[in-house]
């Protein structure tokens, strides 16, 4: 492709991923500020912001003028544990993809994404923070990469029972099969199969369509 091209198909598309049709771009209400104060509050009640970090980012909330304006208020607060059903879906595989993102594609360099400069972290760690179930039918490379990705700590066991011609029988014998062959020690299998979901705390907000079990291993 040449230069020029690359330029021009550039520019045609510039309007997507640039200005007022940018998400970060958009202007925020009162209620989106309000909510975001009060989250803020619990925390502060909570002790995990004293007076001056509480009133320097309700400051900031109040004052925000877009959605960008309130990136980072909340990267070093515990926040909604969410699960993905089917070990993040298309995440884990397309992580290459989401990593480099469309801005820093056509606005950007291999260092630097014009599209997160507002964000403490790379917007890739912002999913790898997300839990995800292993319902993939026991599919084992499907298993393996998603656990690569989320790491042990955040897959739970999950199938998609009673959703097949066994009332869930085989999903469940299949799915216990490809979490046995990880190649991972037992302990970590343990945490997988029963640990991770029973310490996942009153804060687990859980967004997946399959059914979570307990295994004992």
């Amino acid at each position: 492709m040449s230069a020029q091209y690359n330029q021009n198909w550039t520019r045609g598309f510039g309007p997507w991923f640039t200005g007022p049709a940018s998400d970060q771009h958009m202007r925020v209400s009162d209620a989106e500020r309000q909510a975001v104060a009060d989250r803020l509050a619990e925390h502060f009640s909570s002790g995990r912001l004293d007076q001056a970090e509480f009133d320097d980012r309700v400051g900031k909330a109040m004052s925000a003028k877009t959605r960008a304006d309130l990136n980072g208020l909340f990267d070093d607060l515990p926040g909604l544990k969410i699960i993905t059903h089917h070990m993040g879906g298309m995440i884990p595989y397309f992580a290459g993809r989401i990593g480099l993102g469309f801005r820093q594609i056509f606005f950007g360099a291999p260092d630097r994404n014009p599209g997160a400069e507002a964000l403490k972290q790379p917007p890739i760690e912002y999913f790898r923070m997300l839990y995800a179930d292993t319902a993939l039918n026991g599919d084992a490379a499907a298993t393996r990469c998603g656990h690569a990705f989320f790491g042990t700590g955040r897959c739970l066991f999950a199938t998609d029972a009673p959703f097949d011609a066994e009332q869930g029988r085989g999903l469940i014998a299949r799915t216990i099969a490809a979490v046995d062959a990880l190649e991972i020690g037992s302990d970590q299998r343990q945490r997988i199969f029963s640990a991770n979901a029973r310490d996942r705390g009153p804060g687990m907000g859980v967004t997946i369509s399959g059914s979570i079990h307990f295994r004992q291993v």
